[in-house]
């Protein structure tokens, strides 16, 4: 292209041109074309047939419009590098078609689909951009105002991973209301508000776990019963509670004097032996 500028910039006769461009080549260019036949390197369309079926494009228009079709943003690329990929495969795709409208439609599409968000990919298309650039450009203008409302109604950032397919460790949209979650840059925000009545749900119920804990283990809560006691079981039958080791009526066994004074007996016993 440079060459054939400065070809019509002085004026270069066919010869002349052919001469500077085999002065331009460097490395594998200048190997090949001194292998070339003497027929070749004099005639200039010849060269210039060898050159691009050398040098040139060999993938077919079929292959570079797939690659156009499976063509994403990548995370670390901005909108203009992102919009560059997608120029030169359009052109490779669809040599022969630029500036026409069915060509910016094409290539407004496919820019819109790589997109990570969709939702603001839909609000552009419904605006009818007229060509590539005014596409970036209401790109660029709604991401601004995004960032800026995203600073004036407090909305805070929560820890999202970039692997789409993990579902498991994040709560879903449909999980939230709408009021609460939204999504700024490819990534889900929720707000301060949401965040605030969370923390006071969590402390009303913590609360409330705490005064339970409390009724049970307290003294003054006389109300609550300890369903499986000695004395609940007494009561529980009608007349008066019979001992199990002395068979009378009026007490239990824990309170047993003729067990106590058995067992103060054996006590005396092993002492007396144990002396002994």
């Amino acid at each position: 292209m440079q060459l054939r500028l400065m070809s019509q910039s002085y004026g270069w006769s066919d010869q002349k041109f052919r001469d500077q461009l085999l002065f331009a080549l460097r490395g594998e260019a200048l190997m090949f074309a001194s292998n070339l036949p003497l027929i070749a390197t004099q005639n200039t369309p010849s060269l210039l047939r060898a050159m691009e079926q050398r040098f040139g494009q060999c993938l077919l228009a079929e292959t570079h419009r797939a690659n156009l079709y499976n063509l994403r943003k990548q995370s670390k690329e901005n909108l203009q590098q992102y919009s560059a990929r997608v120029s030169h495969l359009m052109s490779r795709a669809y040599p022969g078609m630029q500036g026409t409208g069915v060509y910016e439609n094409l290539a407004i599409e496919h820019l819109l689909r790589g997109l990570p968000d969709q939702k603001l990919a839909y609000e552009i298309l419904t605006k009818k951009p007229r060509d590539l650039s005014d596409a970036i450009d209401m790109i660029t203008w709604h991401e601004a105002c995004r960032q800026y409302t995203t600073k004036s109604n407090g909305i805070r950032q929560v820890e999202w991973s970039e692997d789409e397919d993990s579902e498991q460790d994040h709560q879903s949209d449909s999980e939230l209301p709408s009021s609460d979650v939204r999504r700024v840059n490819g990534r889900k925000m929720v707000t301060e508000e949401r965040i605030t009545q969370l923390w006071r749900d969590m402390q009303k119920y913590l609360s409330q776990q705490m005064d339970k804990i409390v009724n049970i283990n307290g003294e003054e809560d006389t109300q609550t019963e300890k369903p499986f006691s000695s004395t609940n079981r007494a009561q529980r039958r009608e007349g008066p509670p019979v001992c199990y080791y002395c068979n009378e009526k009026g007490h239990i066994s824990t309170n047993c004097l003729k067990k106590q004074a058995d067992k103060q007996k054996q006590k005396n016993q092993e002492n007396e032996e144990g002396l002994c």
